[in-house]
């Protein structure tokens, strides 16, 4: 994920510094991401690691630190957060999240959002908000379905 980030950075810093639309128009000093499932995991990562990047702040939906048995760490297993400055994560899942409840201990969809907070960011070091929106699942947290 680093190198990407870097190779995005890097393209986003050509679009600012030549003649386009963008010009002049991008704050790269201070980066927020977003991201879901997969993705959302990645963004957490940026929060919970140390990086290179000037990150001022992140939003997951359906995604959390617990593990799912990848074969980099044990199924369950939460790794703790090490960032020393880490910047702001808004952690947001759904009640009926049938991906986020397979990881789960209980069959409990937002137990390992709440693992998130209370293990890996127990150090009080992020400033970690959770919503958990009820009734949504891991793909839609819109009604009617559209």
């Amino acid at each position: 994920a680093t190198q990407g980030i870097s190779d995005i950075l890097a393209e986003l810093k050509k679009l600012n510094d030549r003649s386009s639309v963008l010009q002049g128009k991008l704050d790269l000093s201070l980066l927020f991401f977003g991201g879901h499932s997969t993705g959302g995991r990645t963004v957490i990562d940026l929060v919970a690691f140390e990086t290179e990047f000037p990150i001022a702040a992140v939003f997951s939906y359906g995604a959390s630190l617990v593990n799912s048995g990848g074969g980099y760490a044990p199924r369950g297993s939460v790794l703790p957060a090490d960032a020393a400055a880490p910047p702001a994560l808004l952690l947001l899942g759904g009640s009926q999240d049938g991906i986020s409840a397979s990881l789960s201990a209980s069959s409990d969809a937002t137990e390992t959002l709440r693992r998130t907070v209370d293990e890996a960011f127990a150090s009080g070091a992020a400033d970690v908000d959770l919503c958990i929106l009820r009734g949504a699942n891991h793909m839609i947290f819109c009604d009617p379905i559209d």
